[in-house]
């Protein structure tokens, strides 16, 4: 945790709830944190200080790669797999229910960010390599891939991780491996 960056971060939990890697986490405030990570491993923080591990729910079976806590809901999560796979649940991880979006069930769910209550992103990456960004209007009900019409996004490997304004809730930026694993890629979106 990082209160003060004169004073450098403190370790808040030195991994003895479990062994799996973690490989994403979110805070919505300084005591609710969700973080994520190899074997359906999910701990949670009411307090922002110690970390609690979440059984995971029937049918994830692989590793998670993404979470996202919703502001208006901090018992829903977002939730993305390394096999491509888009999960919620509203029930602070008690239950999952899969989520569908053009090539779910394929490639590796990167990163997943809400704007607001109904506008939200996620990156996924193809088998091809492409990386590609889907957004949605309904609050996660489904998904539209990016950009919309007919321009397309330049060619890259994957776009790892996303942010989006919550001022402006058409504008995000994704970064990523550009294509052929030749160099970075930054990639700007506004309506």
């Amino acid at each position: 945790k990082l209160t003060d960056p004169a004073a450098g971060v403190q370790v808040l939990d030195a991994g003895t709830v479990l062994t799996d890697d973690l490989l994403a986490i979110h805070a919505i405030s300084e005591t609710k944190v969700i973080a994520v990570g190899n074997a359906g491993a999910i701990l949670k923080s009411e307090n922002g200080v110690t970390f609690a591990r979440v059984t995971p729910p029937v049918g994830v079976g692989t590793n998670l790669t993404a979470v996202w806590i919703k502001a208006n809901n901090d018992s829903e999560w977002w939730l993305g797999t390394s096999g491509g796979a888009l999960y919620t649940t509203v029930n602070n991880g008690t239950t999952l229910t899969s989520r569908a979006f053009s090539g779910s069930g394929t490639g590796v769910l990167r990163d997943i960010v809400f704007a607001s209550k109904n506008i939200g992103y996620l990156s996924h990456d193809t088998t091809a390599p492409l990386g590609r960004i889907f957004r949605t209007y309904s609050g996660g009900n489904s998904w539209q891939l990016l950009p919309e019409g007919s321009a397309t996004l330049p060619a890259n490997d994957r776009i790892t991780a996303l942010a989006a304004c919550a001022e402006d809730v058409n504008f995000v930026v994704g970064v990523g491996l550009g294509d052929n694993a030749s160099d970075g890629i930054i990639l700007v979106g506004e309506d």
